[in-house]
């Protein structure tokens, strides 16, 4: 069985500061529980999201300590070493230096969630800006062996919305149903005035939701304001179903916060708005990106130019279509994925093979396994393998690295066999290493290493239909099936990487 890793995640949540840094947390945590892994977060506050996070099961430790403090970050040290974790993942802008170098002191290894370089300082292995906006230049105070990871591609998005990959959007004309959202944290007065910009639209022009998130506040005030104005508005509290009301929706208005992500996944066309100034960046790049209306901060939410916006773009479904598809073009849904692959890729190391490694290969090729699934099963004699091995070793046409893991211990073997811009490459783990995950970091880490030392146009594989397990790999790294063969006159898959 696979060693389960234990991954700490320090993130919080509140009325004031929202709910977008424990959202995106729980998403990346969902992958990380996916593969295996054990979760815990740890807070000092979470509010109404302490709900979501029982409900994936993950551990809750609660700190009484003041956020990005001394002892927040002794406690999470702390935390750390007793649980024996592979990981941190921190979000909130008050983990600052005097925070860092607390998990420093600790041996702690973290990965720090940032938007447009907030913290001032980055004292980790990892930072992730998810945003469009993102530049190195936020980052100037980084230490130099932190790996950042930037932009679109890495957005954290919860498993609930990569279900919805192949749906598609139907865009009605006119636009009916209006969603309002302005994320987990207190938004009375942003929802206050959206209730003055219907007051000024025809009634049953749109069948309207307001969603409001775990920690809200008291909304009777608000619901006043729906009934004085005679207005038909379903309330929403701390919805389950977040998908499923942003594919009913036809045009959102929205906070540019973590819910704008979910809105471009979805293709849901929005007028959105800046409450914060780590929303201003993100709500101008998705702008200048076609899939939103900017519309300033809370004080540009003027009742009259939201209601003539709204009646606009209702209208205009050429324009909302054209948001729609600007908005799913930015994102795949896979930033959880490759960030997780990232965290655990640490594992695994390449080094150059060397004449003494002829035995250990001779050993791996004789393996059963590797044997069933070979285009030539019978088993090798010592001669003719060192006889082949110090061959390949002299000719550069063949590229082969062994595989170790953090330990130095040697867990497999890709070979690259060139010629001219092309490669075909194959790979193998020993027997004791399979099944725990390592073959895609492996032949990920393998393909880059390729792509930064040699010149090559097109990289293939050659697997037999019945090795699911192998084809399998190949198309998470990226691979298509170009057609079917034979090799030394058995049926083959030929497999070729997609640029």
């Amino acid at each position: 069985m696979s060693k389960q890793n234990t991954v700490l995640i320090r993130a919080d949540a509140n009325a004031v500061i929202g709910s977008g840094h424990v959202g995106r947390c729980i998403a990346l945590a969902q992958e990380i529980q996916g593969r295996g892994d054990r979760v815990i977060f740890a807070a000092t506050e979470l509010g109404g999201m302490r709900s979501r996070i029982e409900a994936e099961r993950f551990e809750i430790v609660d700190l009484p300590a003041t956020r990005g403090s001394r002892e927040d970050a002794e406690m999470t040290g702390a935390l750390y070493s007793e649980n024996q974790a592979s990981w941190l993942i921190a979000d909130g802008y008050e983990f600052k230096e005097a925070f860092q170098r607390g998990l420093e002191a600790a041996k702690v290894r973290s990965l720090l969630i940032d938007d447009y370089g907030q913290l001032g300082v980055w004292r980790s292995q990892f930072v992730l800006d998810q945003n469009l906006g993102a530049r190195q230049e936020h980052y100037a105070n980084k230490t130099p062996d932190a790996r950042l990871l930037m932009g679109s591609s890495y957005v954290l998005l919860r498993r609930e919305f990569r279900n919805w990959k192949n749906w598609k959007r139907a865009i009605n004309n006119p636009a009916r149903n209006l969603l309002v959202t302005f994320g987990g944290g207190d938004a009375r007065e942003m929802f206050e005035r959206v209730v003055g910009a219907l007051a000024l639209i025809p009634p049953h022009t749109f069948n309207v939701v307001f969603l409001v998130g775990p920690n809200p506040g008291d909304l009777s005030s608000l619901k006043q304001s729906i009934v004085d104005r005679g207005l038909q508005v379903r309330l929403e509290a701390d919805t389950p179903n977040m998908p499923g009301w942003l594919t009913w929706a036809d045009v959102a208005i929205s906070a540019a916060g973590s819910t704008c992500w979910e809105m471009c996944y979805l293709g849901l066309p929005a007028i959105v708005f800046a409450l914060a100034s780590n929303q201003v960046n993100t709500a101008q790049s998705l702008f200048d990106g076609g899939a939103v209306k900017y519309f300033g901060d809370s004080m540009d939410c003027s009742p009259e130019a939201v209601s003539s916006e709204l009646l606009r773009l209702a209208t205009e479904s050429k324009e909302r279509e054209r948001m729609s598809q600007a908005g799913r073009s930015l994102i795949d849904g896979r930033g959880a994925q490759r960030v997780a692959e990232l965290l655990f890729a640490a594992y695994v190391r390449l080094r150059p093979v060397t004449a003494s490694d002829s035995r250990l290969l001779w050993e791996w090729a004789n393996d059963p396994e590797v044997r069933k699934q070979s285009f030539t099963q019978e088993t090798i004699s010592w001669p003719v393998h060192d006889s082949w091995f110090q061959s390949r070793l002299a000719e550069s046409d063949t590229l082969i690295r062994i595989a170790e893991n953090q330990n130095g211990d040697s867990i497999g073997v890709v070979r690259f066999k060139l010629s001219e811009e092309n490669a075909v490459v194959s790979i193998s783990l020993a027997q004791q290493f399979r099944g725990l995950g390592l073959a895609a970091t492996v032949l990920k880490c393998a393909l880059q290493e390729l792509a930064q030392t040699i010149p090559v146009r097109d990289i293939s594989a050659y697997v037999k239909p019945e090795n699911l397990s192998s084809l399998r790999l190949f198309e998470r790294a990226g691979f298509v099936c170009k057609e079917q063969t034979r090799v030394k006159g058995q049926a083959a898959m030929h497999l070729v990487l997609q640029n």
